[in-house]
């Protein structure tokens, strides 16, 4: 079984509503939840857990995000549960309609940067998933548990 990680932003994590849809519309996917918690990245979370972002014009605006409140982040499990994550959670420019960023997503871009809020932040790959799991779930260890793949 394949794992993913979904970050849920600040901004909807504090709407419960809205994260019992998203919950929803993973399980949908068949997708199974093996962890979460709630937590408030800091700056140096953020450069870790962003690593290609930092320095961008957007980057503060990705800072701004996340410094303002507690993000609900969730590990998913199921077969190609990276693929499945990626594309209920849709596009981050331009998310089809009934995506989670479509959903929850400001759909407003920053003209000056190119950035938007799409609400959310899904693993691209095993090894992102590996290094964001470290980050948020075991921030004294910089590697995933070989127990836990």
């Amino acid at each position: 079984m394949e794992k993913t990680l979904v970050l849920i932003r600040p901004r909807v994590a504090e709407n419960s509503t809205a994260v019992q849809n998203i919950e929803k519309i993973l399980r949908k996917a068949g997708l199974s939840i093996v962890s979460s918690r709630m937590y408030q990245l800091n700056r140096a979370d953020l450069e870790d857990f962003y690593p290609v972002d930092v320095g961008r014009s957007y980057w503060e605006e990705i800072v701004d995000l996340h410094l303002a409140g507690q993000s609900l982040v969730l590990v998913y499990e199921g077969d190609e549960a990276i693929d499945k994550g990626r594309m209920v959670l849709g596009d981050t420019k331009n998310p089809a309609t009934g995506t989670i960023r479509h959903l929850y997503g400001t759909g407003v871009i920053n003209p000056d940067t190119g950035f938007t809020d799409n609400g959310v932040h899904a693993s691209d790959s095993p090894e992102a998933f590996s290094h964001e799991y470290a980050v948020i779930f075991t921030p004294t260890k910089r590697e995933y548990p070989s127990s836990a793949t």
